[in-house]
């Protein structure tokens, strides 16, 4: 089963929240994710919440490979709403 999420596409940056609905996690899912928004190739930057209510970050490479990267700067964010403010948005 594929995961349910919720998506905020802004300019270079897309926001996912896993809805954690007992079907595969974003983290697990990430590679079809990209696939489905259509990011290869693109210089997006995923913003994610998982499974768990921890916020991370993945750069899409060019041939599509997810890069996990540390979210030092939003470790602490707890809501997507925060994630919204902190964006401007």
């Amino acid at each position: 089963m594929r995961s349910d999420y919720v998506v905020i596409q802004l300019e270079n940056i897309v926001i996912i929240e896993d809805l954690d609905r007992g079907n595969k996690s974003v983290t697990n899912d990430i590679q079809e994710i990209i696939d489905e928004l259509e990011l290869r190739g693109t210089d997006k930057t995923l913003v994610y919440r998982d499974s768990m209510g921890m916020w991370s970050c993945v750069n899409v490479l060019e041939h599509g490979t997810p890069l996990f990267l540390p979210v030092h700067a939003v470790g602490s964010i707890r809501t997507s709403k925060q994630v919204r403010e902190g964006a401007g948005i």
